[in-house]
């Protein structure tokens, strides 16, 4: 699938430190790209409410991504915590 990243997604992953969630975020976005649709991508869960809106899990961190007009937008990155889905969508 054709994947963009919005500014926010962007200045989010410049914040992380460790290498390690680094590599895990790479691997999600691959594996993205080389999906037909997102029923290929892993641990993917649509956002009850919002139409068009999923999260993808890894670990404690939350991918929050859109589908518009097939393309995929990374819109967030973060820990999950109490504020993840203040933020996301």
């Amino acid at each position: 699938m054709e994947f963009e990243t919005s500014k926010q997604f962007d200045k989010l992953v410049f914040k992380i430190n460790d290498k390690s969630t680094k590599l895990r975020l790479k691997r999600v976005i691959e594996r993205v790209g080389q999906a037909k649709n997102l029923d290929e991508i892993p641990n993917i869960t649509p956002i009850v409410g919002h139409p068009n809106y999923y999260r993808i899990k890894f670990g404690d961190y939350r991918v929050g991504i859109s589908l518009e007009d097939n393309i995929v937008w990374f819109l967030y990155f973060g820990k999950r915590d109490e504020n993840t889905y203040k933020k996301f969508p």
